[in-house]
């Protein structure tokens, strides 16, 4: 099995699913690949090759072979009975989406991508909601890419690793820790600048030590020069109206 099985999160049931054709007109067998699919898909943002170029899946989507939801649903469905049902859930119940990847020497690869998956999960939030946070994350992003590291430009990695930390972080403090990072930043040639993707990690998450209550330019272990000393760059209300214009 090809496909890395997901080892936490929960998934929420969304009610009015009793009432819609991919419920009314599937029988048992078909029920459980739903769910199998709905427990696949990813519930977050990801990086993932499709087609030979990076791409950023959204939430509710993956990347998987038959033979990997075959074997995770245990439905007993043949190869070619869940391909009749994913084209039965794609049209006429207009429960997902798939594409078979041009380049790829496997022609059971899919990528198939939940429908109105905002609509339900996406930790309660409401689709105005999540495209906010996303509109938020590329602000942020070229933000930071304009007045730190124009050499750097990690698109793909960045935006879903701000979208991950505006779970926990608002978006000021996101941006008043940017805006401390910049003297430190400054001492250094533009190659040697943390990537947005890197000063966003989540592995290790460099900007938690920028962010405001935490942040302090006198300490030895964020600026490696001693003898440095600087002023915590404030986010006054007009530099954030800016950034977020």
């Amino acid at each position: 099995m090809t496909y890395n099985l997901p080892n936490d999160g929960w998934l929420r049931l969304w009610r009015k699913l009793l009432t819609k054709r991919i419920w009314i007109e599937t029988n048992p067998t078909e029920k459980t690949v739903m769910f199998t699919l709905l427990l696949m898909v990813n519930s977050e943002p990801v990086e993932a090759s499709w087609n030979g170029k990076e791409k950023i899946l959204k939430a509710g989507s993956m990347i998987a072979n038959l033979e990997d939801i075959m074997y995770i649903a245990k439905s007993g469905l043949t190869q070619d009975e869940l391909e009749k049902t994913l084209d039965k859930f794609e049209s006429p119940l207009e429960f997902l989406k798939q594409e078979k990847e041009k380049l790829s020497d496997d022609p059971h690869k899919r990528l198939i991508t939940i429908l109105n998956w905002r609509q339900y999960q996406q930790d309660g939030l409401s689709n105005a909601e999540s495209e906010k946070r996303k509109e938020d994350a590329l602000k942020l992003y070229d933000f930071y890419v304009k007045k730190i590291c124009p050499f750097h430009k990690s698109k793909v990695r960045a935006i879903p690793n701000i979208i991950k930390h505006s779970k926990k972080h608002s978006f000021k403090d996101l941006a008043k820790a940017v805006i401390n990072y910049i003297p430190k930043a400054m001492k250094y040639d533009q190659e040697h600048r943390k990537d947005p993707a890197n000063f966003f990690g989540i592995q290790e998450p460099y900007f938690k030590d920028f962010l405001p209550g935490v942040f302090d330019p006198k300490r030895v272990s964020i600026y490696s020069d001693a003898n440095y000393q600087s002023t915590p760059a404030i986010l006054t209300t007009e530099r954030l109206e800016e950034l977020n214009a």
